[in-house]
């Protein structure tokens, strides 16, 4: 199996490493990992990087298909209004608006439900066919059901490790390129030609099982 953690909106190493699977599993049964995408995701504004987090009621452990979604604050009306800002001006951002606003005004009762069905209608923006299925239990690192496991691949603290090729981003101007946001960020500025943009670089990426690192090939802009 291919192993995966749940995350919100997730970065664009995620999908390059989902890419050429059929299948992957999602781990439902780890623990909440803080300081994680499971419950963030990274947009690029006019004053640049934004981290949009949704608050949680925490309890370290819990596994992460059971960690609820606090809605104490309107945390949903603030990441709309800031993902608004940030992409109105992006070439493909209303061709997706009202479906994508949808995924952020409905009530999910817990974070991994919601990451999923963010999950489902990103491949099917995408145009990925790829199965999600959820692991029942805990899959130990050195199962021998893993063909790849990429549950500890994917933080905000390493970010910068994937050195991934320029495409026009609304504030370039501004912020310069900022490099493996949420996979949002290339679907607003690239529509269609998202896929596209995955595929061309996806064969130039040396995989292991923590992490994908690009080849000196990926600095050409695509």
């Amino acid at each position: 199996m291919n192993l995966f953690s749940t995350a919100y909106f997730p970065p664009i190493a995620f999908f390059l490493a989902a890419i050429n699977h059929r299948e992957i599993h999602l781990e439902g049964k780890e623990h909440y990992s803080r300081k994680s995408y499971r419950n963030r995701c990274e947009i690029a504004g006019a004053q640049g990087l934004i981290s949009l987090s949704v608050p949680v009621e925490k309890n370290s452990r819990t596994p992460v298909d059971q960690i609820k979604i606090s809605y104490k604050e309107d945390w949903q009306s603030d990441h709309l209004k800031s993902m608004v800002s940030a992409y109105q001006s992006s070439p493909f951002f209303y061709f997706y608006q009202e479906e994508f606003s949808q995924l952020l005004s409905d009530k999910y009762e817990n974070l991994f439900e919601m990451n999923l069905l963010i999950l489902k209608w990103l491949f099917e923006k995408l145009g990925l066919k790829i199965s999600i299925k959820i692991t029942e239990d805990f899959i130990p690192m050195k199962s021998k059901n893993i063909e790849q496991d990429y549950r500890f691949s994917f933080f905000p603290k390493n970010r910068n490790t994937f050195k991934l090729p320029f495409y026009q981003q609304v504030f370039f101007d501004k912020n310069d390129f900022i490099g493996n946001l949420s996979i949002l960020d290339l679907l607003f500025c690239k529509g269609p030609q998202a896929l596209e943009y995955l595929r061309k670089i996806q064969n130039n990426i040396t995989y292991t099982n923590k992490h994908i690192f690009p080849t000196e090939k990926n600095k050409s802009p695509l």
